[in-house]
């Protein structure tokens, strides 16, 4: 007679982190200003509108949230739109799930007036440890006071519409960061 045993044994580790994490534009500490430079002549400054990234959900958002760029429908004041997307290609590709570890998002200039911009200063802040930024298509990235999410960008060419710097983050976790589990199954037969 054959006898068939089975041993399971099970070992699951759980750690969540819980809440979605954020990485939103937000005004330079020293200056306070959240704002672009138009190549016009004279210069123009004007506000930023502009949408984050959330790992989670709906992303944080300029004013009343309210995406003018898609649309066009940007009031006088406002004369550029942002966008940090994990997109390389979708500037609106403003959520969801990062992988763990260290993750690439993209600063995108969606938008701007018909000047274009050559100038803009805004820092980072959220939940995601920023790594490094990376300038990207021309432009100059300058970090005033050595912070890495304080930001003064210079482009190049008057762009109206580039991802302008590579942004990597760390300290996000996706699905298999935030649970593990493991089954291992022995078998043995006599």
């Amino acid at each position: 007679m054959k006898r068939f045993g089975a041993t399971v044994v099970a070992l699951v580790l759980c750690a969540s982190t819980g809440d979605a994490a954020q990485l939103c534009l937000a005004p330079l500490t020293a200056s306070g200003w959240n704002i672009s430079y138009l190549c016009s002549s004279p210069t123009l400054v004007v506000l930023n509108d502009w949408s984050g990234y959330d790992t989670n959900a709906i992303p944080c958002a300029a004013g009343n949230g309210q995406d003018d760029c898609i649309y066009g429908d940007l009031p006088p004041e406002v004369g550029a739109c942002w966008r940090i997307s994990s997109s390389l290609t979708d500037p609106f590709a403003n959520s969801g799930p990062l992988p763990p570890g260290e993750a690439s998002l993209y600063l995108w200039l969606v938008y701007s007036s018909y000047y274009g911009i050559q100038a803009a200063e805004f820092s980072l802040e959220g939940d995601l440890n920023v790594v490094s930024v990376t300038a990207m298509n021309g432009s100059l990235i300058t970090h005033p006071g050595g912070n890495s999410r304080e930001l003064q960008i210079a482009a190049g060419g008057c762009p109206q519409y580039a991802p302008l710097a590579l942004i990597t983050v760390s300290g996000t976790t996706g699905i298999d960061g935030t649970s593990w589990g493991r089954v291992k199954s022995g078998y043995d037969k006599d």
